[in-house]
């Protein structure tokens, strides 16, 4: 695509698609007595496992045209194909207290004193909290593949819609078949009732589904209305605005710092090795950080909420104490 006006929109228009240009080389795929021109241009949106590769131009072939074929294959990507190890992590909304309180009762603390290392102890505290965790939480259900089921489908309506889509085949091998008169028409008719209870259910789920909607906006502005309504609007994709600000944009998100006149600074303060040991953590300033944990935040590469380690801070406070204390005694932080 050439840097002008028409090849910007192109661009715009396959980076708002999604989508990638599998040419490659500088061979044309228009060619005629007095021109020739790279016209042709492959775009392709797959989805792994599948990759698109051998992308060429068959210039030996006759194809009784001025453009010459193009060959490509879909291949699978084992290194893709393979699933990935997924974070782990719980739902904490559905936390059974009574569970938690019985698993921390009768469950051994983590052993953390002088001859564990920071490592051990990490892990530990990170074993002892995941069994915890599925004690009293149930696993966090993993993203669904495939297309989503909109609002308004319920149970009822994919059991009306299977059976009509059971009649309209058995309306259609009628017809193949030739089969009676009456028959088809009984056929046809059976098809044309079930076709209408299924608008009729489609209909009333959708008018009842987008009452709830507009009752849930005021509790929940940023649940399910909002992706509807956004769904329904679309959306372009992000940096094609900022196309030519790129300097700008970075200029404000990461200014000069200030001059540092470094004479003016305090020299470092000496170390001793045999001074006083740090003052460990107790449990009110335990219980005071627990507190300020923000809830519905993102979890670590462990998985464990925020709003868990509050609750495991009040019921058994112990098990976080001496594996904290044992990194401030060691001076080190778990890798």
């Amino acid at each position: 695509m050439r840097n002008d006006r028409r090849g910007d929109r192109l661009a715009d228009l396959a980076a708002s698609l999604y989508l990638l240009v599998a040419n490659s080389g500088t061979i044309p795929t228009y060619r005629r007595c007095n021109a020739e021109s790279i016209i042709d241009v492959t775009f392709h949106r797959t989805r792994p496992p599948f990759v698109l590769r051998g992308w060429k131009v068959l210039e030996e072939a006759e194809s009784a045209s001025d453009h010459n074929y193009l060959q490509f294959r879909l291949d699978k990507d084992v290194a893709i194909e393979e699933n990935p190890e997924r974070l782990r992590g719980w739902s904490y909304r559905r936390l059974n207290s009574d569970a938690l309180a019985a698993h921390l009762a009768t469950a051994p603390l983590p052993r953390a004193d002088e001859h564990t290392s920071t490592d051990e102890a990490a892990q530990q505290l990170t074993e002892y909290l995941a069994s915890a965790c599925d004690a009293c939480m149930p696993p966090r259900r993993n993203p669904a593949s495939g297309r989503r089921q909109v609002h308004w489908w319920n149970a009822g309506i994919k059991t009306l819609h299977e059976d009509c889509a059971k009649l309209r085949r058995k309306y259609q091998r009628a017809c193949r078949r030739h089969e009676t008169p009456d028959l088809i028409k009984l056929s046809r008719a059976a098809h044309a009732g079930k076709r209408k209870d299924l608008r009729n259910a489609v209909r009333t789920s959708q008018e009842k589904s987008w009452s709830e909607l507009c009752a849930a906006v005021d509790s929940d502005p940023w649940g399910l209305p909002y992706k509807v309504v956004t769904k329904r609007i679309g959306s372009r994709r992000s940096g094609i605005e900022a196309r030519g600000r790129e300097s700008e944009i970075a200029d404000h998100l990461f200014p000069n710092p200030p001059q540092i006149d470094w004479s003016l600074e305090p020299p470092p303060l000496e170390q001793d090795d045999d001074g006083p040991p740090a003052l460990e953590w107790t449990l009110e300033e335990l219980r005071d950080a627990s507190t300020r944990l923000p809830p519905c935040k993102a979890p670590g590469p462990d998985g464990i909420p925020n709003e868990f380690l509050a609750k495991v801070a009040v019921l058994r406070p112990l098990s976080l104490l001496k594996t904290y204390n044992s990194c401030l005694a060691h001076s080190t932080f778990p890798s």
